[in-house]
């Protein structure tokens, strides 16, 4: 038994925690200035290709870690190589993680802004032409596809119009965005929103249409239930899972609980 743990242990550590050293110094030498590279606030983990000329934007506290590129998955993504292309810019708040397998590419004079406790999954395709916004304490599953662009143009056969193909993506704080989903150009969604995967497509701006803490599901996504929250918290999710361990019956917080600190993050 002792040694089979080991052996699981040293499995886990080789395939997840192999620190990529060499492209570890590159990153933080060539895309961030020399006070905030030799902090080495960014991390990457396992085989990553590195391209592109931009730039990587951080402010504040400057730690080592604050942001980890390429943590894997022992399923989803231990033997894949994760593609970074920065030729824009990359805006990165605290406690970002961009797991192995992701493909990113930024194009020239676009933007990719990562804010406080953004968590990209497993195998992630994100392409940006103009811009892609992600807030606070949102989560992305495994597979999901971004594009921010048709990467073509359609005309009106009748009035001969054409519209602007690429449109910006702003996914709201505390946002849920399930696997094997495509979010399109011109996304918009609200706080709290949860996009149901797999195969959930959206593509408008949502804020205006749905009430915050709402989960959306379908292609093109549409309403499925009000007042449902995600629980992104390390701490609840233990209490809870060991209470239902024994218990099948819902949990019940208490009229005064503070549903933040209950479902946000702990930094």
């Amino acid at each position: 038994m002792f040694i089979k743990q080991l052996f699981n242990k040293i499995v886990f550590y080789y395939h997840k925690q192999r620190l990529n050293v060499i492209k570890t110094f590159i990153i933080n030498m060539v895309y961030l200035p020399f006070c905030q590279g030799r902090k080495f606030p960014i991390l990457i983990y396992g085989p990553c290709r590195i391209s592109g000329m931009g730039e990587i934007l951080m402010d504040g506290d400057i730690y080592t870690g604050r942001l980890r590129i390429g943590l894997s998955h022992a399923v989803r993504s231990c033997f894949d190589k994760t593609f970074i292309e920065i030729r824009g810019k990359m805006f990165c708040g605290r406690n970002v993680i961009i797991r192995r397998g992701v493909k990113l590419s930024i194009a020239v004079n676009a933007k990719l802004v990562l804010n406080n406790n953004v968590s990209i999954g497993n195998n992630v395709t994100i392409i940006i032409k103009r811009g892609v916004i992600i807030k606070c304490n949102t989560s992305v599953g495994n597979n999901t596809v971004f594009m921010d662009s048709d990467s073509h143009f359609l005309v009106n056969t009748q009035n001969k119009t054409v519209r602007d193909s690429c449109g910006i993506i702003e996914i709201g704080e505390n946002n849920w965005v399930g696997g094997w989903c495509s979010i399109k150009k011109g996304t918009k969604t609200p706080k709290g929103t949860i996009i149901a995967g797999p195969f959930s497509m959206v593509s408008k701006d949502y804020c205006d249409i749905i009430p915050e803490y709402s989960i959306i599901g379908g292609s093109p996504a549409k309403l499925i239930v009000e007042n449902m929250r995600r629980i992104n918290n390390a701490q609840t999710q233990r209490l809870l899972a060991k209470y239902f361990e024994g218990s099948n019956i819902p949990y019940q917080f208490s009229e005064d609980t503070d549903m933040d600190k209950v479902c946000l993050p702990n930094e």
